[in-house]
């Protein structure tokens, strides 16, 4: 998930350690509130004018009002209660899509435990090819981000992302039965 420089540790960002001007950190509000808003921001250092001027050229202005805003619900604090129910929900759910995997892939399918956000990283079985499996389950209606696409020189082949990001529905956990049956079909 995508958080302003407010609510990111200042440990976390390179931009903590630059003297010089010279790393640029870019961010949005995109996933944390709404993709609609279409609003980010760059903490570009040294660069701001040059920074300033290609916002300028490739896209005009944004919108006063819808910064305005934001920057009201930032001061609120409103923002801050926002994300610690978003960073619980997404904690449920990736919990539930955890439970759903485990139920439904192979034993010897290995999960990670991430740190926060909404997706979970998935080890299949060294003989499963996630480029291969994507193609059958696209062909089904379903979705996920074969692993090897995470990767330049074509590891990550036997993984695969999922999407934890909505609530876990009855819709959500057949699809993850079906994928786990194409799997098995492999």
């Amino acid at each position: 998930m995508a958080t302003s420089a407010s609510t990111t540790s200042a440990r976390s960002l390179i931009k903590a350690f630059d003297a010089t001007g010279n790393v640029m950190l870019c961010s949005s509000f995109s996933k944390s509130l709404s993709p609609a808003l279409r609003i980010g921001f760059v903490a570009a250092g040294r660069h701001r004018q040059a920074i300033a001027l290609q916002k300028t050229v490739t896209s005009g202005g944004t919108n006063p009002l819808t910064q305005q805003v934001l920057a009201e619900y930032l001061d609120s604090g409103a923002y801050e209660r926002h994300l610690r129910s978003l960073r619980r929900s997404y904690e449920r759910q990736v919990d539930a899509m955890r439970q759903a995997v485990t139920r439904h892939f192979p034993a010897e399918t290995r999960i990670a435990q991430p740190q926060g956000g909404f997706v979970l990283w998935i080890e299949m079985p060294e003989d499963c090819d996630t480029m291969a499996l994507h193609e059958a389950a696209a062909g089904q209606g379903l979705a996920f981000v074969p692993g090897e696409l995470f990767s330049a020189s074509g590891m990550y082949r036997n993984c695969l992302r999922l999407n934890c990001g909505n609530p876990h529905a009855p819709e959500i956990e057949d699809a993850v039965r079906r994928l786990g049956q194409l799997i098995g079909q492999g």
